[in-house]
């Protein structure tokens, strides 16, 4: 979708289905294997083929590269026709990184170990002005370092900040990124707040605020992005519209929101009207609700009768009280989250150190799976 593959010849065809037509038309010719599943059968990992990905290296022609920096190296890619490229970035703390040949790049995801500096990257985006796909991992990334050249990326379509430790609030420049399709805020555990402008993103498709614990500001703009569909996270009001927090009644207008929307209610009462505003018995995209309690004033059959979903329609009730109250269950996760993720980084360089011990080449572990294990 980023790069632009998936215009369907039917304009009423979203491009999402129309990619999973044709992911489902490759799974039965065998282009992929080693599926891994969801609690819901839903395909979350796989991998090419071996055959089908050497084949592939051999006509793009080094057109998608993986390079690793280890400390304050010096890339050159002017020679090569590089169009994807992924860096991986070990221990660069604060001298920028000098890449070469990057003007042309149509896709960069960058991870790195959370020890790299966002100065590193001081001018390493003003310079890929054709990126369709823009990805950032666990990087100590500052709100002022990720704004460095973003003005440029007019055909960003997909952004993704996943466990970025030093954003702290998302920076209204992102907000300009009006071709931006999909943003993915994942694992910010820092994040405090999105951006006001984000209702100027009407193209976005795609929200993800999954395990921000600390995300306490949701804007009203958010109701503006009726291309949505996409949302998993979200904390709303169920007791008024006070004009600056999103409401649960600024649902009204997603009506392509699909999938399974997790939805946490704020408020010790319910507003009649603001509930019934929101429509969710319009959403017939949906698949399932999980709806959040976060008030002991709030009974389980009211917010039911409020919402007034389908009798049919799959609904999961969680009340805190039966688990933590807010606070305490947002610091417990995130505790358990940090500790499994050390241990899992402390594995990977054990393994790394016996391999080279022994002479052996590196290998991966589940510390750089795609799935988070701590989901």
């Amino acid at each position: 979708m980023a790069q632009g593959y998936l215009n369907a010849d039917d304009n009423n065809v979203r491009r999402e289905l129309k990619g999973k037509e044709y992911f489902e038309y490759l799974t039965t010719r065998s282009f992929f294997q080693d599926f891994q599943k969801d609690a819901h059968g839903n395909i979350i990992s796989c991998k090419m083929h071996d055959l089908v990905h050497e084949y592939v290296q051999f006509l793009t022609e080094d057109r998608f590269v993986t390079e690793e920096l280890v400390g304050n190296l010096t890339l050159d890619l002017s020679s090569r026709k590089v169009r994807h490229l992924r860096l991986v970035i070990r221990n660069c703390k604060s001298s920028p990184l000098c890449i070469y040949g990057i003007e042309k790049l149509r896709s960069l995801v960058v991870a790195s170990d959370d020890k790299t500096s966002g100065d590193a990257f001081h001018d390493l985006i003003s310079r890929s002005k054709l990126l369709r796909l823009l990805e950032f991992d666990s990087f100590h990334l500052r709100p002022e370092e990720i704004v460095l050249g973003m003005d440029n990326l007019i055909h960003l379509r997909y952004l993704s900040l996943i466990s970025c430790s030093g954003l702290e609030n998302l920076p209204e420049a992102v907000c300009e990124l009006i071709s931006l399709l999909s943003l993915n805020l994942r694992d910010c555990l820092n994040l405090h707040k999105l951006a006001v402008g984000i209702g100027k993103l009407i193209n976005l498709r795609c929200l993800s605020i999954k395990d921000c614990p600390r995300l306490t500001y949701y804007p009203k703009g958010i109701s503006n992005l009726a291309s949505l569909e996409s949302l998993s996270g979200i904390k709303v009001r169920i007791d008024q519209s006070d004009g600056d927090q999103l409401s649960i009644g600024d649902l009204e207008n997603l009506d392509l929101l699909g999938g399974n929307l997790s939805v946490e209610l704020i408020g010790d009462s319910i507003d009649w009207n603001e509930a019934k505003r929101a429509k969710l018995h319009m959403k017939i995209h949906l698949k399932r609700m999980d709806i959040w309690i976060c008030s002991g004033d709030l009974k389980e059959d009211e917010v039911l009768q409020a919402l007034n979903l389908p009798s049919n329609f799959p609904v999961v009730l969680f009340d805190y009280r039966r688990w933590f109250n807010s606070n305490d269950a947002c610091i417990k996760r995130l505790t358990i989250k940090e500790k499994i993720r050390v241990s899992l980084y402390v594995q990977k360089a054990a393994l790394q150190f016996i391999d080279a011990a022994v002479g052996k080449p590196g290998r991966s572990t589940s510390a750089e799976s795609s799935e988070d294990p701590t989901d």
